[in-house]
């Protein structure tokens, strides 16, 4: 690890939480284990698909938006860049950013809100009669920040440009970029970044992506 970074516990309680998906079919999953690959790891073909679209994500128990580790609230704060790195989308992404205030901080910030796509679907991403596009990562986002919100402004107020600003993308990816549907949500800084095939899936070349995100970031 390089110096200087600083990895931080995202969510601050001493309670027992777990993560809960509301699929648009009214479905409530429990667990990250149920989410994202039921009865098999991730990856494995026997993983069933998703009956619906997951609609959001939250935790369990008496606070469905807990408070975030007050280090990552100070980090954000000072933060000259913020990138929302590949990964599953609910069940590591949206966990990190379903947290009290998280919203807010983003929202205010006038620095790169930097979304790295995924090169390829998942069972998080694809159910049983459609599949996420680039715009629904956006939005997918935009929506957990903004209801974990305590800003008492009205949140239509907010557009998704107020967390996402630069949507990178991998060249020959599985998730369609509609840059139309991008554009009328106020992303229209898409970067495509060569990729190179893997053992089983696109990826990423390392040194592109590296240098895409320093031209991106630096100040």
């Amino acid at each position: 690890m390089d110096e200087g970074v600083r990895v931080l516990p995202a969510i601050s309680t001493e309670k027992q939480v777990a993560l809960v998906a509301e699929l648009e079919d009214g479905t409530l999953l429990h667990g990250q284990n149920l989410i994202s690959h039921p009865g098999g790891k991730t990856g494995e073909s026997t993983v069933e698909t998703l009956p619906s679209k997951i609609r959001k994500i939250f935790y369990n128990g008496a606070e469905r938006y807990p408070k975030p580790n007050p280090a990552v609230i100070d980090c954000l704060a000072s933060s000259d860049s913020i990138i929302y790195s590949m990964g599953s989308l609910f069940t590591s992404i949206a966990p990190t950013l379903a947290l009290r205030g998280v919203g807010d901080i983003i929202s205010e910030k006038a620095v790169p809100k930097i979304v790295i796509l995924n090169a390829t679907l998942d069972r998080e991403t694809r159910w049983s009669n459609g599949e996420m596009k680039a715009s629904d990562v956006v939005l997918a986002i935009a929506e957990v920040l903004t209801e974990a919100m305590v800003c008492r402004i009205p949140r239509r107020a907010y557009s998704p440009r107020d967390f996402v600003t630069t949507l990178i993308v991998p060249e020959g990816g599985e998730i369609d970029v509609d840059v139309g549907r991008l554009a009328q949500l106020g992303i229209t800084d898409v970067i495509p970044v060569a990729t190179a095939l893997g053992a089983e899936q696109v990826l990423y070349r390392e040194d592109h992506l590296v240098e895409c995100l320093r031209e991106l970031t630096k100040t």
